[in-house]
């Protein structure tokens, strides 16, 4: 990469004049309708799953949690995306780590 290029990609108002297509308008509107907020699913499914491995060493119940969580985690795909995948349930919520 050439140094006028590096310059180029410096420039803020380089990435203000970029127009996006038509698809990603309309699904940068739909995520930023949601209201942010938290999510306890994942904190559920793991809670839940430590509680039915009490007598495993915690190496197996973090690794049967984990199996849980991927098992049981919702999963939702908007329309316009080209790639699926989330951390919640729903757009713009935080996950909890309890793990």
């Amino acid at each position: 990469m050439d140094q006028s290029t590096i310059n180029t990609l410096k420039d803020p108002a380089y990435f203000r004049n970029l127009t996006y297509p038509e698809r990603s308008k309309r699904l940068k509107l739909k995520i930023f309708s949601f209201k942010p907020s938290i999510s306890s699913e994942r904190a559920r499914l793991i809670t839940d799953s430590y509680k039915k491995t009490e007598d495993l060493p915690m190496l197996k119940r973090r690794a049967f949690g984990l199996k849980n969580i991927l098992d049981n985690m919702s999963i939702y795909f908007l329309k316009d995306e080209l790639l699926a995948g989330n951390l919640a349930e729903v757009p713009w919520a935080a996950p909890i780590f309890p793990e």
